[in-house]
């Protein structure tokens, strides 16, 4: 299965368990317009529509930015200062794209492939998994010019940095790079920008070959995990029973539990594949 669907400002390609999506404003630093934010409700709509999507990839278009935050004039100048009415309802549609991202059984891998900023670091930071180039720019500019990362970008911070670390770059709006980016927690992993697209592909040639509905647990049990012991431990064997069931016959757990007994297979070196006839 492939599936091309180009929008205005985003492309979509869809082949086999892999949706790809380019944010596609290269003249605009891939800067997110209210266009854009419909076009991305529209790309999670197609996907939506197919079945055996495990993965959805989102990187920037050229050779120097991934997102350089929200489109200034189109998102706040025009609307804001002009219509409040019409404000609102774009940051409801640009809320609701963020918002499906979060809730969605793929994983969202971030591909980050130069300049980051406000908004794009708030992208990152609601993905579940990133891969940067060592050299890309991030920063959250927004009190260089009086204003707060809002949004949910002050959010991303805080759930990806630590406390003092989250705070340095919200207030001072000093910037770090992918490399940096991976030790405050925003990343998993740099590298050096020609070998981008490679490392990518390699981590989602990883989560391909697992199960969907265990990706999908997985996600959302370490999204809404409680704090306290007790109900955490409570909401994972819950969610663990649900996964069985759900499973089925086809539940990877007892059948590579049988094999493992047999010593055929060691699950520490690799992901369980269900023989065909199982």
């Amino acid at each position: 299965m492939s599936i091309k669907k180009d929008l205005a400002n985003v492309l979509l390609t869809m082949e086999d368990a892999v949706a790809r999506i380019v944010l596609n404003r290269p003249e605009k630093k891939n800067a997110m317009s209210p266009d854009l934010h419909d076009d991305m409700n529209s790309a999670l709509d197609e996907i939506e529509k197919q079945d055996g999507i495990k993965v959805i990839v989102i990187t920037g278009a050229g050779d120097d930015t991934f997102c350089g935050g929200m489109d200034l004039e189109k998102f706040f100048f025009e609307p804001m200062m002009e219509n409040p009415e019409k404000f609102k309802k774009i940051a409801d549609i640009a809320g609701r794209w963020f918002n499906r991202l979060i809730e969605a059984p793929q994983i969202i891998v971030c591909s980050i492939n130069g300049y980051c900023f406000g908004g794009g670091v708030d992208l990152v930071g609601i993905s579940d998994l990133a891969v940067a180039a060592e050299d890309a720019v991030m920063g959250l500019s927004e009190v260089n010019f009086g204003v707060l990362p809002a949004g949910g970008t002050t959010w991303a911070v805080k759930n990806n940095f630590n406390r003092k670390q989250g705070l340095r770059y919200c207030l001072t709006g000093e910037t770090f790079t992918g490399k940096e980016a991976v030790e405050l927690g925003l990343v998993n992993i740099a590298v050096p920008k020609e070998r981008l697209a490679e490392e990518t592909d390699r981590l989602v040639g990883l989560l391909v070959t697992k199960n969907a509905l265990t990706l999908e647990a997985i996600k959302k049990v370490f999204t809404k995990l409680p704090n306290n012991w007790y109900e955490a431990v409570e909401f994972e064997n819950g969610k663990a029973q649900e996964l069985a069931f759900f499973q089925g016959e086809k539940n990877w757990f007892q059948h590579a539990l049988k094999k493992f007994k047999d010593r055929e297979y060691k699950p520490g070196l690799g992901t369980y594949k269900l023989d065909k006839g199982e």
